[in-house]
């Protein structure tokens, strides 16, 4: 009895140590990179391998600042490959990025290709792999009637797009008023460095677009027809 607990013993440590030496993939994927070898040693902290999980592709893209304000989380995305490139695929913003690249001015922006159109699109041997640079076309909302006017127009106070309206004070004298916008879209979602607004301004209103650094709000000035070739002085 004595020797039938102690053969228990010895093989539940047995079980014991075997478990600790299988890993389990947390999901279904791709293995890359070099396994150990039958027999080797791995130091703690050294990664066996590499999981790809093919099932969910990403893509992260960087936009320039000034035309991200239209995108929205699960706008649609066109992709291409240049390995690629007669097959588009179709993906979905996935999220926005906070903060701008403080060099190049850029958001990241990530996207998430469909797995259901990639699956149905991809031929045997055209998989895709991690790693491949990729072109993408976000389609923005479409604008109804809106203003859009020159980057060169507006004025940033705390961060946030003004334009400067011409109104008149108490004693009917010509002035500006520095107000705040909502900008739609910017850059070239429209044509060149027009930016579009999605509210602050009425239409017939007239707008300072000249000497704009020597403006702030409640200044008096000349108003000439800039039709003519003149403007806000």
């Amino acid at each position: 009895e004595a020797l039938r607990k102690e053969r228990e013993q010895v093989l539940e440590l047995a079980r014991t140590r075997l478990s600790k030496t299988a890993v389990l993939a947390p999901f279904g994927g791709r293995l890359e990179g070099h396994a150990p070898a039958v027999g080797g040693f791995v130091a703690p902290g050294v990664p066996l391998a590499q999981l790809l999980d093919v099932r969910t592709l990403r893509l992260l893209v960087y936009v320039p600042a000034e035309q991200t304000a239209g995108l929205r989380l699960g706008m649609a995305a066109s992709v291409r490959f240049p390995a690629q490139p007669e097959k588009p695929r179709q993906a979905r913003v996935r999220s926005i990025g906070a903060q701008a690249d403080p060099l190049t001015r850029s958001i990241p922006i990530e996207l998430e290709l469909d797995p259901t159109a990639a699956a149905s699109q991809v031929e045997p041997g055209g998989e895709l792999a991690a790693g491949l640079y990729a072109e993408a076309v976000i389609e923005l909302a479409s604008l109804e009637r809106t203003f859009a006017f020159q980057r060169e127009a507006f004025t940033f106070i705390d961060g946030l797009p003004h334009l400067f309206v011409l109104a008149q004070d108490e004693q009917e004298r010509d002035v500006v008023l520095a107000r705040p916008v909502k900008l739609a879209q910017r850059g070239t979602a429209l044509s060149g460095s027009l930016w579009a607004l999605s509210g602050g301004v009425e239409e017939g209103e007239r707008i300072a677009v000249s000497s704009l650094s020597l403006l702030t709000h409640g200044t008096r000035v000349q108003v000439s027809d800039a039709a003519l070739g003149d403007t806000v002085r």
